[in-house]
């Protein structure tokens, strides 16, 4: 049965979300930033998308997307059926320089911004007469689960986007699923910096089991099963995709894991050559010692949703 999707953070992930909604029949609803680039994608979508422009961090944000979303679904004869939040950024910086601004900053953009959304559509949700019910698709980070340096802002906003999944996942159902993607390092536009040449996301990829940067399709393909009814007997679930990093740790090479590590700290701004450097060799001789020790690792770059 088709049916609407609101798609909060259309571009790569989110775009590729997109993509594969529209090719099995549904239709979308569009959110973000970029009004260009909403635009593009709406219309390589043809009839089956519409776009409003949003910045989620305004205030009342969640009921504007909400109320745009109904109408498109309406306007489409159809019903609200989903909800992909795939709003995100990669704000990576030492404990030391974190304000409490950023840090709410973040936290907001990321955890508050999705229960917003889901407040301001949940009569919609609760209404879907499809079999399993209607869905959510949050993203978190594989830094919750393993704790690198440089991440304390987003892995503590993606923190809570984990809980509130679940305690989501609990409250709704069994009308409205919930589950949460913890995806790795992916590129986008938001990784490009780490990425910025064959050498270097082969160096990134390397660190994987499944030893490749992650693409947005690969997480888009399973946030549509989960927003779709071939996932109508799971909710509550916080599932990785992130080449099998989480679950069997990294390939160890000591010429990658520096590579790694300095580029985590080169994203760490304001800091002085020495201070990078210093804090560089810092974190790949710990990671040389937990590859010694058969450890989990303790640094990635970033990672993207």
């Amino acid at each position: 049965m088709a049916g609407t999707f609101l798609v909060a953070g259309a571009t790569s992930t989110g775009a590729a979300l997109a993509r594969r909604l529209v090719t099995r029949g549904h239709r979308v609803h569009l959110t973000g930033r970029n009004t260009e680039s909403l635009s593009a994608l709406a219309s390589s979508l043809g009839s089956s998308a519409s776009w409003s422009q949003a910045n989620v961090l305004e205030d009342g944000a969640g009921a504007r997307i909400a109320k745009d979303a109904l109408a498109a679904a309406a306007a489409g004869g159809s019903e609200l059926r989903g909800l992909a939040y795939c709003v995100g950024d990669i704000p990576l910086k030492s404990i030391r320089a974190v304000k409490r601004d950023e840090f709410l900053k973040t936290y907001h953009l990321h955890c508050w911004g999705a229960l917003e959304m889901v407040q301001a559509i949940l009569p919609a949700l609760q209404k879907t007469k499809v079999a399993g019910g209607s869905s959510v698709v949050l993203f978190s980070s594989l830094a919750v689960a393993q704790g690198f340096p440089m991440h304390a802002a987003i892995a503590a906003a993606k923190g809570g986007v984990e809980g509130l999944s679940v305690s989501l996942a609990a409250e709704l159902a069994p009308k409205v699923r919930v589950n949460c993607i913890r995806p790795g390092l992916t590129k986008s536009s938001i990784s490009a910096k780490l990425l910025k040449d064959e050498t270097a996301e082969k160096k990134m990829g390397e660190i994987n089991p499944l030893p490749r940067v992650g693409t947005p399709d690969d997480v888009a393909a399973l946030a549509a099963f989960l927003l779709t009814e071939d996932s109508s007997w799971m909710t509550g679930q916080i599932i990785g995709v992130d080449g099998g990093r989480s679950a069997l740790g990294i390939n160890h090479s000591s010429q990658t894991i520096q590579t790694v590590a300095l580029a985590c700290v080169i994203q760490v701004l304001p800091a002085t050559m020495a201070e990078a450097a210093t804090a560089a060799a810092a974190i790949a001789a710990e990671e040389q010692q937990r590859v010694l020790q058969h450890s989990q690792p303790h640094c990635q770059a970033c990672w993207e949703n």
